[in-house]
């Protein structure tokens, strides 16, 4: 996979389009079947930017400008790939809303910041198995039990209704 990061990373167009040609093309020439704009119901309709799948194994593309937004993250988590790979084209990157943003990920993911050529890698699944296991007194057969913990909200914030509304929700 250290490879795909190479590969994004010389990507260096912030047109949206051509992003999604160049990672469409990327993935056809490694055998894989690439296309994009498929569509994944998530209590709505939406597009993942570029999916691609070889056997099994399925990459799930989403190009956002400077943080990732929670509607790619719903769309992709919908879809359920074994990669989810967050493309952020813009100058500048918000680093801070972009973590605050990692707790609701629950497929393995990659944000790759093309300008400033960073990247990070998200594990949600181990992270969870983390937390449960620093629980006190949690037995390995109450795991299975706890396979939500990790999508509790553990700051305050309020979590999105399940119905993909785009509007935030009242605190009153």
């Amino acid at each position: 996979m250290n490879y795909l990061v190479e590969d994004l990373l010389k990507i260096h167009t912030p047109h949206h389009s051509q992003i999604q040609w160049l990672i469409m093309r990327y993935f056809s020439r490694l055998g894989y079947e690439a296309r994009t704009e498929k569509e994944v119901w998530r209590n709505r309709k939406g597009r993942i930017d570029v999916f691609a799948q070889k056997g099994s194994y399925s990459v799930g593309v989403e190009v956002d400008d400077c943080s990732i937004r929670m509607n790619s993250i719903e769309k992709l988590n919908a879809l359920k790939p074994s990669l989810a790979v967050f493309v952020l084209k813009g100058y500048k990157y918000n680093w801070k809303k972009t973590y605050a943003r990692f707790k609701y990920l629950k497929v393995k993911s990659l944000v790759i910041h093309l300008q400033s050529a960073q990247h990070k890698w998200i594990y949600p699944k181990e992270k969870e198995f983390r937390k449960i296991n620093e629980s006190a007194d949690v037995k390995k057969r109450d795991i299975s039990k706890c396979s939500s913990t990790g999508s509790k909200n553990l700051n305050g914030a309020k979590i999105r209704p399940a119905s993909g509304s785009s509007k935030p929700i009242s605190r009153f």
